[in-house]
């Protein structure tokens, strides 16, 4: 299990209308000297959530306690998962952290059946108090993005960049690789993670970006624009 105990602070911006090379172009000039820190991958998420969407509707109404689960693994969406990860992310108004659980490898087509899901919590090591949250919670959405990574001359502040951002809704009887959006080509999302201690100086770092701020959740944006018909904001 991989516990971090700290909570940090993420500020999400929009650039749209921008490519890619645009956006790392900003960041790289940026006062701050940022540099590409890890090799770009793509990253995969499945959600899960009640029959309800109870941790969706909390991210809709803004409540300030509320979690985002789900399972990430990197590189092929389809085939044989290696090296998955459970992720539970906790927010607090305004702070989040996240607790990380190593899951069993699985084929990415079986699990969409709940008892299949529930098969793989059972055979991997994840605490028992955690398990009984997770027999509630079924697969509900797909997200797959292309990321690059980038920190501060200081390391005090980390920046990621993703674009390209599908959609796979497993919300219906159809097949789940049937109903995918189209990908976000115009609209690259960066998103500025740092300590509580450097907030006083994460507005100077926010204010040499020319990019929209936004409230902007890929599981929220996923669910709107698939099963509502709706567009990101």
């Amino acid at each position: 299990m991989n516990f971090d105990s700290k909570y940090r602070y993420e500020r999400k911006f929009l650039a749209n209308n921008l490519t890619q090379k645009q956006v790392e172009t900003i960041i790289t000039l940026h006062p701050a000297m940022f540099s590409e820190s890890f090799v770009s991958r793509h990253v995969n998420s499945l959600y899960l959530d009640t029959l309800n969407l109870n941790n969706y509707n909390d991210a809709v109404l803004g409540n300030n306690n509320r979690i985002k689960i789900r399972i990430r693994w990197y590189g092929e969406l389809t085939g044989l998962i290696k090296k998955p990860m459970l992720e539970i992310k906790i927010k607090k108004s305004f702070a989040n952290k996240k607790l990380s659980f190593p899951l069993k490898s699985f084929n990415i087509e079986r699990i969409f059946k709940k008892e299949n899901l529930q098969d793989l919590f059972a055979r991997s090591n994840i605490p028992i108090e955690v398990k009984a949250g997770l027999s509630v919670l079924s697969p509900v959405l797909i997200n797959r993005y292309k990321r690059r990574y980038f920190v501060s001359a200081d390391s005090n502040f980390r920046i990621t960049q993703d674009s390209e951002v599908e959609y796979y809704c497993l919300l219906s009887h159809l097949s789940p690789f049937f109903q995918k959006s189209e990908p976000s080509r115009n609209i690259v999302i960066a998103e500025l993670k740092y300590a509580l201690s450097n907030d006083d100086y994460a507005n100077k770092i926010s204010n040499h970006f020319p990019f929209r701020l936004s409230k902007n959740s890929k599981y929220v944006n996923g669910i709107e624009l698939i099963t509502l018909g709706r567009i990101f904001s």
